[in-house]
Parts: structure tokens; sequence; C-alpha cells
């Protein structure tokens, strides 16, 4: 029998790991850690993603690596992973390599949707995004020139036609000078207009009213003092009659 020397061992290993580096890997579902996103500024120009606007295609891979598909509700948003625009959704993107990783949603409208998330294993992973568009309130007052405070912070004066928020509860507060304060708890949803309409009271005193007589009072009145008057009449006429006969 033939011996083999060592170094034709150490040589079969070698080859025997870099012919295992090259097999495949398996493809695994990639559940990924829990997204973390967050709703920043609203979106009012079109999303370039990168600084030359290039649309990228997605990188070839020589391993199986991680696939995403992306959908948003409402559709056509654009998506921009790791700083590179990749197109509009519903969009898919594949040979990601495993790892942390930075998403960003933006559609013209709706706030901008940043989504922090990581993928430990090659495979798919289905991510669905519901974009949010902010409210509206607007706020009116009898009279105008009210200070307006929502959630604690100054907005303006009424007439306020123009305030966007994010979909919620919110505590609006009225202040004028001369009147007394107003406020309420409303629930604005996304793409609604809320409106607050109040009148505000004064708080200068009023000045006290003289109380009225009823006018059958005053008619009760008058009739009892021409009365009066008539037999006032009389008994003057009477008088003058009898110091006439006492007279003659």
């Amino acid at each position: 029998m033939k011996r083999i020397s060592c170094s034709s061992v150490m040589a079969i290993c070698v080859c025997i790991g870099a012919i295992g580096g090259r097999l495949p890997v398996r493809a695994q579902a990639a559940t990924g850690t829990v997204p973390v996103s967050e709703d920043t500024a609203i979106v009012d120009t079109p999303s370039t993603g990168a600084a030359d606007a290039t649309v990228a295609a997605s990188p070839a891979a020589e391993f199986p690596l991680c696939t995403l598909m992306i959908s948003t509700d409402p559709e056509s948003a654009s998506v921009t992973l790791d700083g590179t625009l990749f197109g509009q959704t519903p969009l898919q993107i594949s040979n990601i390599d495993t790892g942390a990783h930075v998403l960003l949603l933006q559609k013209v409208g709706y706030y901008q949707k940043r989504v922090a998330f990581s993928l430990p294993s090659p495979g798919t992973s289905p991510m669905n995004f519901k974009l949010t568009s902010p409210g509206r309130i607007e706020i009116t007052t009898i009279p105008d020139g009210a200070a307006v405070k929502i959630n604690g912070t100054q907005r303006g004066v009424t007439p306020l036609v123009d305030s966007l928020v994010k979909p919620g509860k919110y505590r609006i507060e009225v202040v004028k000078e001369g009147y007394q304060p107003s406020a309420k708890t409303m629930d604005v949803s996304g793409g609604a207009i809320v409106h607050f309409t109040d009148s505000l009271l004064s708080t200068a005193p009023q000045p006290v009213a003289t109380p009225q007589k009823p006018e059958r009072e005053k008619g009760k009145f008058f009739t009892v003092g021409v009365v009066a008057g008539v037999f006032g009449l009389f008994m003057l006429v009477l008088a003058i009659i009898e110091a006439r006969d006492f007279g003659g």
C-alpha cells in the first residue's frame, strides 16, 4: 500500500476547503429583527435619493443573499435603501447583504418613513408599510385675534387655517385679552380637516338693566289717573255751582 505524505494530505484539505467555500448556501427565510420606523418631515417634492438621482439595479451576487419585497399604502413611494435610490413601490430588491440596513420611503404629501432593520440570514422578506398623511386643523373665533396653542405650543392667532398635524388627539386652547379662555380636545385623522369655532365671552362687567314694568300695569296706572282727574274736575265744577248758589 502506497503511503500518502503529510504534504499531500494538507494539499487535499486545502482544496476541499476551497471547494466547500464555493458551495451555495441553501436560502432560508429571513425573519430579521423587528423594523424600527419613524415618521419624519412631510415630503413636498419628489425624492431624488442619491446625489446623482440614478435608480440603482439590484447588485449581482455569487452566493444567495437576501431579497426584499417592499410595498406601501398608498403605492408609488420612492424607495431608498442604505442611501441608494432603487425605484418605487411595489418593489423587489434582490442580492442584499445580511446585517443592518436603513430604508427610507418618500411620497409627496405624506410623512417620509425611515426604517432601521436587520437581515440575519439569506431569504426573502416581505415588508409592508402604511404611509401617514397629515391632518389639518382650522381654528376660528369671534372675535378674531385670539392666540392659539395646540398641545401647549403656540401656533399663531385666529383665524388659523393652515395648521398641519400628525393624526392623533390634540388639545386646542384660544386666549384673547378681555375674553374668557376656551379649550377643547379634538381627534385628527390623516387627510382630514377638523374645524374649531368658538364665540368668546367678554369678561367686561355688563350694565345692570333697569327692570321694565309690564305694559298692563302701565295701562292700569293710566286708567286710574284718568278716573281721578275726571273725578277731581267734577268736584271742582260742583264746588263752583254751590258757591254761586250761596252767593245768590
